[in-house]
């Protein structure tokens, strides 16, 4: 039992999440490190695209609401860490799709 998790509920989330992205992964034919180098490449650019999409709209609603600046900044902020944590668990998992899927991968083929 972990003190930050003590029913596993996030543990078990987590694998969830990482087990329907290995399967659409495997659907789209991934299974080498290039192919995961050019779904990370595809990921960031697609992350940064909407971060700044987002921000011109935040700035956008800021100026033409100046008196709710505040919680457009604050609502702002938090969609910014929503969007930054997920993100960062797409690549843990990513990394975690290399390191399992693709070494095994590597290694039956060595084996050969």
């Amino acid at each position: 039992m972990q003190l930050n998790d003590p029913f596993g509920r996030v543990s078990r989330n987590n694998q969830r999440a990482y087990t329907a992205l290995r399967q659409r992964l495997r659907q789209e034919g991934v299974g080498d490190a290039a192919a995961v180098a050019r779904v990370r490449k595809n990921i960031a650019r697609t992350a940064l695209r909407i971060a700044a999409i987002g921000l011109g709209v935040l700035l956008c609603l800021i100026w033409a609401f100046p008196q709710s600046r505040g919680p457009l900044a604050a609502l702002g902020v938090l969609a910014l860490a929503w969007f930054a944590v997920n993100y960062l668990l797409t690549s843990t998992y990513l990394r975690r799709y290399l390191r399992e899927e693709c070494e095994q991968a590597d290694e039956g083929r060595s084996a050969q």
